[in-house]
């Protein structure tokens, strides 16, 4: 009877000792966003200042040379970068060139290069479409 009762106490302290334990926290992924994820965010930032400028009425709209870059960026995934992409960026570079250069109005030359972005992510990463068809121009 007393191994018994012996038993049945060391059971209870160690259970009781196992719940006053604190549980081992383990650190959280955290996500590091890659070169192509930073130069796209930047280059949302950079399309809703010009939007910005467009509705205020600027016809000064300078295209930032680091968004030429778009192909020499590492991606998030490997393999990304390959000739449909070089094709989409080359679209984007054209179109934003158009809008520095190019004639015609204003806000069809930028939206031109929004539709530019939503064709490169349609064949590749479709979750940002929906903030990128936010930075169209109503014509």
């Amino acid at each position: 009877m007393r191994i018994l009762i012996g038993s049945f106490l060391a059971l209870a302290v160690l259970g009781f000792s196992a719940c006053n334990k604190k549980p081992v926290q383990e650190s959280p992924d955290v996500y590091e966003p890659s070169e192509l994820a930073l130069l796209m965010h930047a280059m949302e930032a950079e399309n809703l200042r010009l939007r910005d400028s467009i509705l205020a009425g600027s016809e000064e709209l300078p295209f930032p040379k680091a968004f030429t870059h778009l192909t020499e960026a590492k991606p998030t995934q490997e393999g990304t970068i390959n000739t449909d992409f070089h094709a989409h960026a080359n679209a984007y570079k054209l179109a934003m060139e158009r809008l520095e250069f190019g004639e015609g109005p204003i806000t069809t030359r930028y939206n031109v290069g929004i539709q530019a972005c939503v064709n490169c992510h349609n064949s590749f990463c479709n979750g940002p479409i929906p903030r990128i068809k936010k930075l169209f121009i109503s014509e």
